[in-house]
């Protein structure tokens, strides 16, 4: 008897029921040997879902059956070889059809009568009925990863996934090279010369070659927007490809719209060259005729809006040239309060972090477990004298002097929160290195002759913001003290 063998295994079969696809060969191997079956071929769709036959070497299969190269197919379960009822009957009939016999090593009922039939039916019933709860299951488990921002597979360029957490980390490299692509695209760059330029450049890549595709992946990736997508976006096909399109051929969009006109084109065999890939796009596309108005932004172009085959181009055309308008203003307007907010946030003097933006970021992590926190309060000393003597212009300089080597050993990390005061604060820093900085810092501030006065403390874990800052305020208050001290010991003395 010639004998074809199927298998398959998904990964969440394998996971919930344990047929792998060595432990269905086993079985099946050791069954026909005791029935004396020959194994013609072995059909293996191993990570091929089982909600249709479209599936590699289930194609070969029925094609194997149609040509008489097998007369008994030999699997474990129904569901093996499809969980969908239509296909399971369909599947039935075209064995029946070619004289193929069907044997289910762990469902050993004879197809070919009423009862057995109605057996097979029933288990290709609760086959797609587990789907479907397979399907729901991971459909749920994804989008509660994407909700808690962990990322179920390889990360993305520009990111390293942390293999404790699941979510994905600025790979410093990387993150320079992708900001440089964005860099490249907002100058006019199409993806074909970011691309060739990167090439050029010899820009970091772990494998593979610089290629317009790549780029494209990039730019329109929302990961580095800081949007995290679970499940495919429901925009037709042929928006992605239009987008393509104004990506690998911004050059050419660049010149149609060199003087900033919105157009209809009524025909676009007669207006667009058959030479140009706009062209050929179109016509792929079944554009026959489209409005398209760019977005202009200081006199250079940052989109454009088209709609293709209008059927009321004078209407249309009015309304996408209304609606660049008001994107432009919300745009507009959104820069300037972020400009207000980055001034409310940057202490005018110094140019470092102001009170205000050290109190919400207390406010935004006052119910938090902070790890790894490093925190400094920092005081100078004898301000008030130097002012009298000196002038305020010399008080000024003081502080500004210490703020720039604030922020040359802890970035952006530092608050000016008073006159005179500042703060440190540190998140995920080890021990060693934040003390190596604070060290640093006091032998800059020597070096620049500013007496200062600090309290430094490091937590491992601290579920208490506030208490760990008035635990560094207190150690920078009693450094105070022993200054005043020594100066007034050092005065009397005189």
């Amino acid at each position: 008897m010639r004998c074809g063998v199927y298998v398959r295994v998904s990964t969440d079969d394998q996971k919930d029921n344990g047929y792998s696809i060595d432990s269905q060969l086993r079985m099946i191997k050791e069954y026909c040997e005791k029935k004396n079956y020959d194994i013609i071929d072995v059909y293996n769709d191993a990570g091929h879902s089982g909600k249709d036959l479209m599936r590699p070497e289930m194609q070969r299969l029925l094609k194997d059956i149609k040509s008489k190269k097998i007369d008994k197919l030999v699997a474990i379960k129904v569901d093996r070889l499809t969980r969908s009822n239509y296909d399971g009957f369909w599947l039935l009939n075209y064995l029946e059809e070619h004289d193929v016999k069907l044997e289910l090593i762990l469902e050993p009922f004879d197809v070919s009568t009423a009862n057995g039939e109605m057996i097979y039916g029933m288990n290709l019933v609760f086959g797609q009925r587990e789907r479907k709860e397979i399907g729901a299951r991971t459909k749920r488990a994804m989008e509660e990863m994407a909700l808690e921002h962990i990322h179920p597979s390889k990360a993305p360029y520009g990111y390293t996934r942390n293999k404790e957490t699941g979510q994905l980390e600025v790979e410093p490299i990387e993150a320079q090279v992708v900001k440089e692509i964005f860099d490249l695209y907002k100058n006019g760059y199409s993806t074909r010369g970011i691309a060739t330029k990167l090439k050029d450049d010899n820009a970091y890549l772990k494998q593979g070659k610089w290629r317009s595709d790549r780029v494209y992946k990039i730019l329109t990736n929302s990961i580095y927007i800081g949007i995290f997508e679970y499940g495919k976006r429901h925009d037709d096909i042929h928006i992605e490809n239009m987008v393509r399109l104004c990506l690998e051929h911004m050059d050419l969009v660049n010149q149609f719209f060199e003087n900033q006109k919105s157009y209809y084109i009524e025909d676009v065999t007669h207006e667009i060259p058959s030479t140009s890939p706009i062209y050929a796009t179109f016509m792929q596309q079944k554009i026959h005729s489209i409005i398209v108005v760019p977005f202009m932004d200081n006199k250079k172009i940052k989109g454009v809006f088209a709609v293709d085959n209008p059927k009321q181009n004078y209407y249309q055309k009015d309304f996408l040239e209304s609606l660049c308008f008001f994107i432009k203003t919300a745009m507009e307007r959104e820069k300037e309060k972020t400009k207000l907010k980055n001034l409310s946030y940057v202490d005018s003097l110094t140019y470092a972090q102001n009170r205000n933006h050290f109190n919400e970021y207390i406010e935004q992590n006052r119910n938090k477990e902070l790890h790894s926190l490093g925190v400094i309060y920092l005081d100078l000393n004898g301000l008030k004298e130097i002012n009298d003597k000196m002038g305020h212009i010399a008080g000024d300089t003081l502080i500004i002097t210490a703020s720039y080597a604030l922020q040359e050993i802890f970035l952006d990390n530092s608050y000016r929160v008073g006159g005179d005061e500042f703060v440190v604060i540190e998140q995920d820093v080890s021990e060693l290195l934040f003390f190596d900085q604070y060290a640093k810092l006091l032998k800059r501030m020597k070096e620049l002759e500013i007496s200062v006065a600090a309290g430094c403390v490091w937590k491992e874990t601290c579920s208490n913001l506030s208490e760990t800052l008035q635990e560094a305020d207190q150690k920078m208050y009693e450094d105070k003290k022993r200054y005043y001290s020594l100066a007034e010991n050092d005065r009397r003395s005189r």
